[in-house]
C-alpha cells in the first residue's frame, strides 16, 4: 500500500471526486508517497507578488520520479472557441472551472523551480523525471478529437481508476521519462531525496515555541503599561504637593518619581531628583536627560554626590576619610557632608523649586533638614519622597518630615506573578509587610528556581551551567541578565575565576554597569538596590544571618522582573519559601 500523507479513513462508495483518487491512490503498491491537497507559496521575486497554489495529489517513486495530479470531479465539458472548460454536479449545476491541464502544468513548474531552487540540506537532486496529469473521477474520456492542450495520454478517468489505477500512472510516468537522456534527465528522485522532500519541504516536522528572549519581550509589554495605580498616585501627588508615596518592589515607586519629576520640570520648576545609590543615581539621570525640552531642569544626584558635585563647583574641599577609618566615615558621610553641601549651595546660590526623591528610606532623618534648607519654598515647596521600609538595608529608620499625606502602593506591575508571590513570601517571613496585590491580568511568568550547591566549586559550575542556557543556547544579551551576590565579588564562589560560561563577570561600577565590555554585572544587593534585570542569578545564599536575612533576600530577588535563580547551600532554609526551597 502506498504511504498517504496526511492518511485518513477510507472514504465511503459515492464519495466526492477527490475522495474516489484518495482511494485509488491509497492501493498503488509499497514505494509510492502521496501527497493529498498540498499547498505552497511561491515568495515574491522581483516584481513578481507573493503567488499561492494548491496540488490536489503529488505522487512521488524514488524510482520513477514526481508526478503532479490535478482532479475534476462531475460531468467535465470544455468548449474548444471560447476555451472553457465546465463541471455538472450531481443536482444539475453547471460550473465554470479553471484549466485543468493548465493549472497541472503550472504546479509542476513551480513546484519543481522550488524543488531545484531551494534545495535540501543546501543542495538539489539531480535532474529527474516529473510531469503532470488530469484526473477526471466521475467520468469517461470519449472525445472524437483530443484537444491539442489536453491529450488523452496525460488523463486518468474514471475506467481507469476502477481497473486499478498502478498500470496508469506507470503509463503517465513512462510517457514523461521518454526521450530523456542524459546527466540523468530520466532518472528517478532515489528513495534519499523521497525522504528528504517529504521531511524536510512538503511535510516536515517541527515544533514551535517560544525563545526565551521572545517570551521575555511578550512579558515586557504586557509589564510595561502604566498600571491605574500609579496614575492614581500621580493624581494624588498633583492634588498634594508635599506627600509620601510607599510601596513594596515592583509597585512602581521609581515609574512613579521620575514622572512626577518630569511633570514639575513640565510646570516650569527646577527639580532636584534624589537617591541614595550611585549606580540608581546614574540611571536616573540618563533618563531625565532624555526628556525632550527639559535640558537643564532636572537635577539627578546621589545625596552625596550632589554635595561632592556642588563642592567641587564652589571650589570647596570634600576630602572623603579613609574607608577604613569607621568612626571617621560616619562622621563625614553622616554629617559634615551635609554642612559642606549647604555651605557650597549657598556659595553657589544653587536652591531648587522642587524636591523628588527615591528610595528615602535609605536617607538619614538629619538629611530632611539639610535639603530644606534647598528649596526657597521650605515647607510650601513640593517634595515627594518614595519609600519601602522593605528595603530599609541600612536600619536607618528615617523620620520623614512631619504632615506629609501617604499614598500606598499596593498592585506590583513590575515583576511576573511568580515572582511577585515568590517575594511576597520572604517579605512575610520578615517584620510585617504592607498587602502586595498582583496586577490585574498580570504575567503569569516561570516559577523561581531554587538551585542547591555543596561548596563554592560546586555554586559556580551550577550558576555557569544557567549562564551557559540563558547566554549561549537562548542568546540573552548581556545586559539582561545580571549577578546578585549576597557578598561581594572578591569575596564570593567566583573570586578565583570571575567567569560564568566564558564570559567574565565584573562588579558594576557607578554607571550600574560592569566596567568591561562583554562582562556580567555582578552587585550585592546593597550596590543593586533600585537597579533591575530581566534576568538575576542570586549567588552566596550559605547560611549566614546576612545572607538569610529577609529584608536582604527581598531586596535582591525584587531585582529580576522575569526570571529569578535562586542559589542555595545544601540545608540552608530560604526564608519564606516552601520547604525551605
Amino acid at each position: 500500500m502506498a504511504t498517504m500523507i496526511p492518511a485518513v479513513p477510507m472514504p465511503p462508495a459515492g464519495a466526492t471526486g477527490e475522495a474516489k483518487v484518495y482511494a485509488a491512490l491509497a492501493e498503488l503498491p509499497d514505494g509510492y508517497r502521496v501527497y493529498h491537497s498540498l499547498p505552497y507559496y511561491l515568495l515574491p521575486s522581483g516584481r513578481e507578488p507573493l503567488r499561492e497554489g494548491e496540488i490536489d495529489f503529488l505522487i512521488l517513486h524514488p524510482e520513477r520520479g514526481l508526478l503532479v495530479l490535478e482532479v475534476k470531479g462531475g460531468r467535465i465539458g470544455y468548449e474548444g472557441r471560447e476555451r472553457r472548460w465546465t463541471s455538472t454536479a450531481h443536482d444539475g449545476a453547471v460550473h465554470e472551472i479553471r484549466d485543468p491541464f493548465r493549472q497541472a502544468q503550472q504546479n509542476v513548474k513551480n513546484l519543481v523551480r522550488e524543488i531545484e531552487a531551494l534545495g535540501v540540506d543546501g543542495e538539489a537532486p539531480l535532474a529527474f523525471v516529473h510531469g503532470h496529469a488530469v484526473a477526471f473521477p466521475d467520468c469517461d474520456w470519449r472525445v472524437e478529437a483530443d484537444p491539442v492542450g489536453a491529450p488523452r495520454e496525460l488523463v486518468a478517468d474514471a475506467g481507469d481508476l476502477a481497473r486499478g489505477v498502478e498500470r496508469r500512472v506507470e503509463e503517465l510516468f513512462a510517457l514523461w521519462a521518454r526521450g530523456r537522456s542524459g546527466s540523468g534527465a530520466g532518472a528517478g528522485l532515489t528513495k534519499r531525496w523521497v525522504k528528504k522532500l517529504g521531511q524536510q519541504l512538503l511535510a516536515p516536522r517541527f515544533s514551535l515555541g517560544l525563545t526565551l528572549g521572545t517570551e521575555l519581550a511578550w512579558e515586557e509589554r504586557a509589564l510595561a503599561r502604566l498600571h491605574e495605580e500609579q496614575e492614581l498616585a500621580l493624581e494624588f501627588l498633583e492634588l498634594n504637593g508635599r506627600a509620601v508615596v510607599i510601596g513594596g518592589a515592583g509597585t512602581g515607586k521609581s515609574v512613579v518619581a521620575c514622572e512626577r519629576a518630569r511633570r514639575l520640570a513640565q510646570a516650569g520648576k527646577r527639580v532636584l531628583l534624589l537617591c541614595f545609590n550611585l549606580p540608581l543615581a546614574h540611571h536616573l539621570r540618563e533618563l531625565a536627560g532624555s526628556w525632550e525640552g527639559l535640558e537643564g531642569r532636572v537635577t539627578a544626584r546621589a545625596y552625596h554626590e550632589l554635595g561632592r558635585d556642588l563642592c567641587r563647583e564652589a571650589g570647596l574641599a570634600w576630602e572623603e576619610p579613609d574607608p577604613d577609618d569607621r568612626e571617621a566615615s560616619e562622621l563625614f558621610w553622616n554629617e559634615t557632608s551635609g554642612y559642606l553641601l549647604l555651605e557650597a549651595a549657598g556659595k553657589l546660590g544653587t536652591t531648587f523649586d522642587a524636591l523628588v526623591v527615591d528610595e528615602a528610606q535609605d536617607f538619614r532623618t538629619e538629611w530632611w533638614g539639610v535639603l530644606r534648607e534647598l528649596l526657597p519654598g521650605r515647607d510650601a515647596a513640593p517634595v515627594a519622597l518614595f519609600a519601602d521600609r522593605e528595603q530599609d538595608l541600612w536600619s536607618r529608620g528615617s523620620v520623614f518630615p512631619e504632615g506629609l499625606p501617604i499614598f500606598p502602593l499596593r498592585t506590583n506591575s513590575r515583576n511576573t506573578a511568580a515572582i511577585a508571590r515568590f517575594l511576597a513570601g520572604i517579605a512575610a517571613a520578615g517584620p510585617p509587610p504592607g498587602p502586595t496585590r498582583l496586577a490585574p491580568g498580570a504575567v503569569p511568568g516561570e516559577e523561581p528556581r531554587v538551585i542547591r550547591w555543596r561548596n563554592g566549586a560546586d555554586e559556580r559550575e551550577k550558576a555557569a551551567e544557567v549562564a551557559k542556557r540563558l547566554l549561549v543556547d537562548e542568546g540573552l544579551s548581556l545586559s539582561r541578565v545580571a549577578v546578585v551576590g549576597m557578598r561581594r565579588l572578591e569575596n564570593s564562589s567566583l573570586a578565583e575565576k570571575p567567569e560564568l560560561a566564558g564570559f567574565p563577570v565584573e562588579a558594576i561600577g557607578d554607571d550600574g554597569r560592569a566596567r568591561g565590555a562583554g562582562a556580567l554585572r555582578y552587585a550585592t544587593p546593597h550596590r543593586f538596590k533600585g537597579l533591575e534585570a530581566d534576568v538575576v542569578l542570586l549567588l552566596g545564599v550559605d547560611g549566614s544571618r546576612w545572607s538569610v536575612a529577609p529584608r536582604n533576600l527581598y531586596v535582591a530577588a525584587s531585582r529580576a522582573r522575569h526570571r529569578l535563580f535562586l542559589f542555595a547551600k545544601a540545608g540552608v532554609e530560604v526564608p519564606g519559601v516552601a520547604g525551605g526551597g
